[in-house]
């Protein structure tokens, strides 16, 4: 899978080959093919990688304190050893969000991974609430407006290599949860 996403990386999705991908391993294309049939099958499987690491992170991330849980998962893509260290990675991405309105498979991988992000934002909000740190908001609507502005901001910085826009997204996140969110003492 890391060949695959320096492979995605370097050439894109419309340049992605079997054989790119086994250049990058270091192996054979008959290799590639042995565990994946189809450059579909792999793309599948490539997000299925990415899932498998999010959730990871979600596990190791998921005792945090609930405001320590927003900040990470709005500027994990922004910011930190968690931006994505190459950013033909990125726009990859953008070129498979973009297929899956024509590629059911891909559509079920990414709504997997979104639903994963939801669910771990939704828990840490409904958490702050409970505890007191954040105010009590409707949790579907705010998860929906972060995580369409964490989707934006990587399209920005990612695909336009905007890193202003990273920059000013992190300000916004920053503004929105102080004005927006957290918890004022008294109220």
């Amino acid at each position: 899978m890391i060949a695959t996403a320096r492979a995605l990386s370097s050439h894109g999705m419309a340049e992605l080959t079997t054989q790119r991908v086994a250049d990058e391993w270091g192996k054979s294309q008959s290799l590639v093919h042995y565990y994946y049939a189809t450059k579909e099958d792999l793309i599948v499987g490539f997000v299925r990688y990415l899932r498998d690491r999010s959730r990871e992170n979600y596990r190791r991330h998921r005792d945090d304190p609930p405001e320590e849980r927003v900040e990470w998962i709005l500027r994990r893509h922004f910011a930190g050893p968690h931006r994505p260290a190459e950013p033909g990675l990125s726009h990859a991405l953008v070129e498979i969000q973009g297929q899956s309105a024509h590629n059911e498979r891909y559509r079920v991988a990414l709504e997997a991974l979104n639903d994963d992000a939801r669910a771990f934002l939704g828990a840490a909000i409904r958490d702050g609430v409970e505890s007191g740190a954040f105010r009590d908001v409707d949790v579907d609507a705010t998860v929906t407006f972060l995580l369409s502005a964490v989707s934006g901001g990587v399209l920005r910085v990612g695909l336009f290599d905007r890193d202003d826009a990273g920059a000013q997204l992190l300000g916004g996140f920053d503004h929105y949860l102080e004005a927006a969110l957290r918890a004022v003492p008294g109220e």
